[in-house]
């Protein structure tokens, strides 16, 4: 569907058609993520108020974020068998989304594992944890610009909306709160 060239006023739109709509099944899931993440950020142990606040912002991004993964990576298994009779075809998702996707989940589990509070002078594996969310947001572009803006339909645009949202609060929450020493500020 092309954007309309004459744009109407949000009051005047009708109700959104059923086969645009998210599922109720996803809207559900997307809840319940974000609860379990609140819940689990609540209960980890935080040696500051303002890391205890980072990790009820964290958790729940980074529940929600892997939610929408599955759920996309899912949609993409599916709409793949439906149009070739295979999972594993390449039809629906190239070989170059699947290796853009591996790329940008190589750049998530590097930052998990890289990150820390930072010391001075910083180290070479520093620089790298500071430069993986620009990489992400290089191939999260990417994945947008060149294989989903060509194909992508309201159900899965919703879905790495959600995605994409909840990856960039997720990584800069983690960042913020393992960069810093929150002993050093009790």
């Amino acid at each position: 569907m092309r954007i309309q060239e004459q744009p109407e006023l949000f009051k005047d739109l009708t109700e959104l058609p059923e086969h645009l709509q998210a599922p109720t099944w996803l809207w559900s899931g997307m809840v319940a993520m974000v609860v379990l993440g609140l819940t689990l950020g609540l209960t980890r142990e935080a040696k500051h108020p303002g890391e205890m606040v980072l990790n009820c912002v964290f958790c729940p991004s980074a529940a929600l974020y892997l939610f929408m993964s599955l759920v996309d990576f899912a949609e993409h298994f599916r709409i793949e068998k439906l149009l070739t009779g295979s999972y594993f075809g390449t039809a629906f998702v190239p070989i170059g989304e699947s290796i853009n996707h591996g790329i940008t989940t190589l750049i998530i589990v590097t930052l998990f594992i890289l990150a820390r509070p930072l010391t001075f002078p910083l180290e070479p594996r520093d620089y790298v944890l500071l430069a993986l969310p620009g990489l992400f947001l290089f191939f999260g572009i990417r994945d947008e610009v060149k294989y989903h803006r060509r194909r992508s339909y309201h159900r899965e645009d919703i879905m790495h909306t959600v995605s994409h949202l909840s990856a960039g609060v997720m990584l800069g929450s983690y960042l913020a709160v393992s960069l810093v020493d929150w002993q050093k500020l009790v």
